[in-house]
């Protein structure tokens, strides 16, 4: 395309079978990795607002962005987007998918165990920088020469570029070994992962002049859980040397160095982990300040630190910081009133924090229907909480009562013919007919979240122009020609698909591209057959 040279090159340059499965996927419905970059229309205004975020990160202010459309517009797509921008701008990246069974936004523990799971770090970059020689951070992309900065040149660390269309959360097997997948810490087969690049980004931080004298744990951001800092301080350290006579005592029944490193990654994964196993683990890697505090990691304020901890810490051993994209968010409306409550107030800390998270970029897709029912949401519905009254006002009640439930086990007689007494503890009250608890009303929700979240961050995807239909429309056309091994005729393909998707003007974008990679192989299946005729 006369256009876009970059387009041609790339696409020129792409394995067939990848530009197959690209347009086998759009066939389907589905959006393709691929095309991500490449099929992106409209991505100015997006650039502008993440780019907005990220600077106010950088100055040290809140920042957060919502990404709002319609089923089938493009949220998906552009999450994707947005997560190839942070790895290429050397942010830390996590991509889920809530769900009100499996990851609920409200219960935060499974959050962080799913966050942990997808978190995906950029290429590992200058593994051998003499420090001491340029006297410069070296976990500072500026100070890597030009061969090796991400920042610079964009370049894995085996000398393969980066380019815009070969990363995404879903395929990460275009990623090399030197990019790493939370997936993978536990695979054991070498390539890097979380644990190998925390312990050489804390021993290059170590050897920095200025920070003689300390520690890993001045390292590790003070919000951060007390069971979590402990572990990422027995990551890093050695386990302690036991002779084998000394093993074989009473008191190292707990020394089994071989199951610390699964102990630890599982831990801090957010997997259950018996106490009694982590303790020991920590014990033997010689962390001092394990039994300080309580090793339990319980609600959803310790799970939301531990988010905002890590984004702090990933700033601090060189990355940017921590992007976190949490698709079908508006699946918090699904939950019922109780959860939809928690996860408003978990929203409310993300969207109006009391003062600003280091590092931390979370970013939302949401349809308008979860707009629309947080405007319809009756924040003023309140419950009754039940409360046992004191136990001096109860004692006297229930003198003589307290045996009158033995023989009324079968309730298959009438309540009614029930003495009494005996009716009042079934209904709570005493002898007198008086309640044996308060009843207290409260709101369900804290605050009418809906006006108070009247200024955040909302990037709205529009419908495409007819001049980015067109556009879009000849990419396909080339896209599929090369797949293919086939020559359309351009113009009249672009003007012939075109008179088709006015008539489906009210259909899902991705149902339209559906529709012109169907036309597209119409139209090639004709060319084949006339050649053969």
């Amino acid at each position: 395309m006369k256009n876009d040279p970059d387009f041609e090159t790339i696409v020129k340059d792409t394995p067939n079978f990848k530009l197959r499965r690209a347009v086998e996927r759009l066939r389907e419905g589905l959006f393709d990795h691929f095309g991500v970059k490449l099929l992106t229309s409209g991505e100015t205004n997006l650039d502008q607002q993440f780019e907005t975020q990220t600077e106010n990160l950088e100055k040290g202010k809140p920042a957060h962005l919502c990404i709002c459309g319609a089923y089938g517009q493009g949220k998906s797509h552009t999450l994707n987007y947005i997560w190839q921008q942070a790895i290429e701008e050397n942010y830390a990246v996590s991509y889920i998918n809530l769900d009100p069974r499996e990851v609920p936004f409200h219960n935060l523990k499974q959050v962080y165990r799913s966050l942990m799971e997808n978190l995906t770090f950029p290429c590992e970059v200058a593994d051998s920088i003499n420090f001491a020689a340029n006297g410069n951070n070296p976990l500072n992309s500026n100070s890597l020469s030009n061969s090796n900065s991400l920042a610079n040149g964009n370049r894995l660390s085996n000398g393969e570029r980066l380019s815009k269309n070969n990363i995404s959360p879903n395929d990460k097997s275009t990623l090399t070994n030197s990019t790493i997948s939370g997936k993978n810490v536990l695979n054991g087969n070498g390539s890097s992962n979380f644990v190998d690049i925390w312990k050489k980004r804390v021993k290059r931080w170590l050897q920095l002049p200025e920070n003689r004298g300390k520690s890993v744990v001045d390292m590790i951001p003070d919000n951060i859980p007390h069971r979590f800092k402990s572990i990422l301080v027995a990551m890093y350290q050695q386990t302690e040397a036991i002779s084998i006579t000394r093993r074989n005592l009473k008191k190292h029944a707990g020394f089994k160095p071989r199951e610390f490193p699964w102990i630890l990654n599982n831990a801090l994964m957010g997997k259950e982990i018996p106490v009694p196993q982590l303790k020991s683990a920590l014990k033997y890697r010689k962390v001092s300040f394990y039994k300080d505090e309580s090793l339990v990691c319980r609600g959803a304020n310790l799970y939301m630190e531990a988010i905002k901890g890590y984004a702090t810490m990933f700033k601090n051993i060189g990355y940017k910081g921590w992007v976190v994209l949490f698709d079908e968010a508006e699946s918090i409306m699904l939950t019922s009133i109780l959860n939809r409550s928690k996860s408003y107030a978990i929203l409310h800390q993300i969207f109006c924090p009391d003062k600003a998270s280091e590092g931390f970029l979370p970013v939302f897709a949401f349809t308008h229907d979860f707009f629309t029912y947080l405007k319809d949401e009756d924040f003023e519905r309140t419950r009754i909480i039940r409360k046992r009254k004191p136990k001096g006002m109860t004692d006297a009640t229930n003198k003589g009562t307290g045996n009158l439930l033995e023989g009324t086990q079968n309730l298959s007689e009438n309540r009614k013919n029930l003495p009494e007494n005996t009716k009042n503890i079934f209904e709570n009250k005493d002898q007198n007919g008086e309640n044996l608890h308060e009843e207290t009303k409260i709101l369900f929700f804290e605050q009418n979240y809906s006006k108070a979240w009247q200024n955040i961050n909302i990037h709205r995807l529009r419908n495409l122009t007819s001049k980015e239909w067109h556009t879009l429309i000849r990419k396909l056309i080339q896209i599929h020609a090369l797949a293919y091994r086939w020559e359309p005729d351009v113009d009249a393909m672009d003007k012939k698909i075109f008179s088709r998707l006015l008539k489906q003007s009210d259909a899902e974008s991705r149902m339209k591209l559906k529709l012109i990679v169907n036309l597209l192989d119409l139209e090639q299946q004709q060319m084949v057959i006339s050649a053969y005729t």
